[in-house]
């Protein structure tokens, strides 16, 4: 099990935000310009992230970080911006 950070950008609907990190298991934190959701087991976040792209269109950048000797996932959601 290995813990992850997504990182939502951007203007996104808090209330969608926070329902989904409930549901996905998710703890929420405001961060400056839009929200950081951590998580226990990478595979809710990624499984959090598939759910919110139908909803929200945008793109994600995953990076790896190292603490404590185990790999620390951190994704990057930046919603698209319609013209």
């Amino acid at each position: 099990m290995h813990p992850a950070l997504v990182r939502i950008r951007g203007r996104v609907d808090e209330e969608v935000v926070r329902r989904f990190a409930r549901k996905f298991k998710g703890v929420v934190e405001d961060a400056e310009n839009g929200f950081d959701v951590y998580f226990n087991d990478v595979n809710d976040a990624r499984f959090f992230l598939s759910r919110l792209k139908k909803i929200v269109r945008g793109t994600v950048n995953m990076s790896t970080k190292y603490r404590g000797g185990k790999v620390f996932f951190v994704y990057s959601f930046r919603p698209s911006t319609m013209k």
